[in-house]
């Protein structure tokens, strides 16, 4: 687990804290027991559409709601949990180009909105994999919250693609629930329970499938509101930092020893540190080069030779590997790939 006191501190949307109190709690006995033990300050971020709570003070209502709600409120949560209930972060997803854009933006900003969740993204053989990363001990809301975080994701990009998943495959971990039969009703794909860690993969093909309601200019205006709240959110942890010295360098990066240096820690400690955010510095790193192949090779006029170089391949096979793990395709064919 990541920074676990830092977490429970860290500031997230009050919008599902309302959406909760709204949908459960019908009566004043409900609602007071949503709400036992929350500041003063955060049950007021009920009426305000902009307030903010903590990490902690979500988690403390959930663990409410699982004390006055029947079973599987989890799955009623999550279904109600569409584009537009995820602010900037619903828009970017829905206004992306193509599917593979839209899954940028859950992978990069799930954890802006809950920071107790983190989403990352593999390509494994002709299937991609979207894994949930749980970032705080969960303790009895953990499978509530990943059936509300798989069935959230199932929503915003059947609304980014205008259509259902029906061959995406979901994974929760064991043991199965009690009301499992009620997972047909609101998940449009088969649901396992053989995983260690809650999951949904599809056809990596679906990648290029392009999203109806594609908007440039919505998409780049709700992605900047988005990395503006992420550095906000995170400023001080290291892999935050880390990422924004990549960013400022070249299309290669930085070596581990010139990214401590600057940051004036030995390697030792930088590893140490990136190991306690449950990340290293090869991820950060190659994920510093994903996000710069996808502009490289949006350029027609550099050869994927070229690219490869610039990236810091000195084998271009080596690169075109790299874009299978990305992409699911060879650099080629990701250029060659329809746009929208």
């Amino acid at each position: 687990m990541r920074d676990e006191p830092r977490i429970s501190t860290l500031p997230m949307t009050a919008a599902y804290f309302r959406l909760i109190l709204r949908r459960f709690g019908s009566s004043a006995a409900k609602r007071n027991a949503l709400l036992a033990g929350v500041a003063r300050q955060d049950e007021k971020a009920n009426a305000s559409p902009d307030a903010q709570i903590t990490v902690r003070t979500q988690l403390r209502q959930l663990a409410h709601l699982n004390q006055i709600a029947a079973a599987g409120w989890g799955l009623e949560l999550g279904a109600a949990l569409d584009a537009a209930a995820h602010g900037p972060a619903g828009t970017a997803i829905v206004t992306a180009a193509s599917l593979a854009d839209a899954v940028d933006v859950l992978t990069r900003y799930a954890n802006v909105r809950t920071p107790f969740i983190d989403l990352r993204a593999s390509c494994n053989g002709e299937r991609y994999v979207l894994r949930v990363i749980e970032t705080c001990r969960l303790g009895a809301v953990r499978l509530p919250v990943l059936e509300m975080v798989l069935l959230s994701t199932q929503e915003v990009l059947e609304s980014a693609l205008g259509r259902q998943l029906g061959t995406a495959i979901y994974t929760l971990p064991p043991p199965r629930p009690a009301y499992w039969r009620r997972y047909e009703k609101v998940f449009h794909a088969p649901v396992t329970f053989a995983g260690r860690e809650a999951s949904v993969s599809f056809p990596t093909e679906w990648l290029d499938w392009p999203c109806p309601l594609a908007d440039a200019l919505l998409h780049r205006s709700a992605s900047r509101r988005l990395e503006a709240m992420r550095q906000q959110i995170a400023r001080d942890f290291v892999d935050t930092r880390v990422e924004a010295i990549l960013e400022a360098a070249d299309d290669v990066g930085l070596s581990l020893v010139e990214v401590a240096a600057r940051l004036r820690v030995s390697t030792r400690t930088l590893v140490r540190r990136l190991r306690k955010r449950n990340t290293s510095y090869r991820r950060l790193i190659d994920g510093h080069r994903r996000r710069r192949a996808i502009e490289l090779l949006l350029q027609p006029e550099l050869a994927v030779a070229e690219v490869a170089e610039r990236l810091g391949y000195e084998d271009a096979t080596n690169f075109s590997r790299a874009c299978r793990r990305w992409f699911g395709k060879s650099p080629r064919a990701y250029r060659a790939r329809p746009r929208f």
